[in-house]
């Protein structure tokens, strides 16, 4: 650590933001990623990315996609994430937006951990540590790179339920429509009644008059 701000290239930030360093269990040598080369890495976690964590016990993991298409043509995505302490196959399926993408016939998703092929019928919860590698291959005889990334978007995009600062814009003009006509049912009664009375003494004063 107290050499990290010499060989670590830091642009708005620097080496005493840094408040762990994390090496990564497996580095990218899962089958089909750099499997002659194998590079030490490390995570770098600052004080204020514990904010971006759903649950306390979240760690940081690396996290690769690569994806195979009909025409042998792959891709490769690479990210560090927050992840669960504890997870099944599937829920890591859903950690990565894909689990509905792998369910399609013509694709098969073969899930790696730290370089160790985690089975499609394997359903058992394994325990996770900091740094772990998770590694997906995914593999299409039809579908593109782009299918990927557009169901990964429709995941991401799903909303059940709002959240509190999250007010869908027709509520919002439901209100604003329901705040004029309560006024006007407001100024409808308080002018009903005087208008009552103004008649009221008009036919008195004509009915005085008739007298006379």
């Amino acid at each position: 650590m107290s050499q990290l701000g010499e060989i670590w290239p830091f642009s708005y930030r620097g080496a005493t933001d840094v408040s762990e360093l994390i090496a990564v269990t497996n580095p990218p040598s899962a089958p089909g990623i750099d499997e002659v080369t194998h590079l030490d890495m490390s995570i770098l976690c600052y004080a204020d990315d514990h904010f971006e964590q759903v649950h306390t016990d979240d760690i940081l993991v690396l996290t690769t996609i690569a994806f195979q298409g009909p025409t042998g043509w792959t891709h490769h995505k690479r990210k560090v994430a927050w992840g669960p302490v504890r997870a099944s196959r599937l829920q890591i399926l859903h950690f990565f937006r894909v689990h509905w993408f792998c369910d399609r016939p013509s694709v098969i998703c073969f899930l790696y951990v730290n370089g160790i092929h985690w089975p499609l019928m394997d359903y058992s919860v394994r325990s996770l540590t900091e740094g772990s590698h998770l590694f997906l291959q995914i593999r299409s005889d039809r579908e593109d790179w782009c299918e990927v990334v557009h169901a990964e978007a429709l995941e991401r995009n799903r909303r059940v339920f709002q959240s509190s600062d999250e007010e869908p814009e027709d509520q919002q003009e439901e209100v604003e429509e329901e705040i004029p006509e309560r006024q006007e049912e407001a100024e409808e009664e308080v002018d009903g009644p005087v208008d009552g009375s103004r008649s009221r003494s008009r036919s008195r004063d004509e009915s005085d008059y008739s007298d006379d």
